[in-house]
């Protein structure tokens, strides 16, 4: 249970950090910085909003994908490795690993509110693929298809996959 707890405090305040980091972000002249997703499981829905990431080249990269309305927030990240190159890359355990698993590995984490639902519900990573279509330091292309578990409630899973391409900012 005490893991559990743990697990949900890390998953909000990251969301909620979110919320800053993706009001920050300004793409540049003809980008247009997009996601759509589609949740299904014990909780299901469809959302699409803005997407934004940032990272230091040599050894951090994080995107954040968040609907206008609040309703979904998406999160990537891997703080010991860069900007991802093009390729296909594990999403794995965001309780065991955090927000930093292994070089070429992410963590995910979705969070959903309203819609129907009375409180929002966070769920971390299991395991998925990440897949970088195209990457250069104003932009990040790629799809993902992951399971996530509630944080509070480790018998409810969702299935998460969608497509993304975000404003990204480098930071030397």
């Amino acid at each position: 249970m005490k893991k559990h707890i743990a697990g949900r405090a890390i998953l909000f305040a990251a969301v909620f950090a979110s919320s800053a980091f993706v009001a920050s972000s300004d793409p540049g002249p003809g980008m247009d910085p997009t996601f759509t997703a589609t949740v299904t499981g014990a909780v299901s829905r469809q959302f699409s909003g803005d997407a934004t990431s940032m990272g230091r080249v040599a050894d951090a990269w994080n995107a954040a994908l968040q609907s206008p309305s609040g309703e979904g927030t998406i999160l990537f990240g891997n703080d010991i490795a860069g900007r991802p190159t093009r390729g296909t890359y594990t999403i794995v355990d965001m309780e065991e690993h955090g927000g930093s698993p292994p070089a070429g590995q992410y963590t995910a984490l979705v969070a959903l509110a309203g819609g129907g639902l009375t409180t929002p519900v966070g769920f971390g990573s299991v395991n998925g693929t990440l897949i970088i279509e195209a990457s250069s330091p104003t932009e990040v292309t790629g799809s993902f298809n992951f399971l996530a578990v509630d944080a509070a409630d480790s018998t409810r899973t969702v299935t998460v996959n969608g497509t993304f391409t975000t404003a990204n900012e480098e930071i030397s």
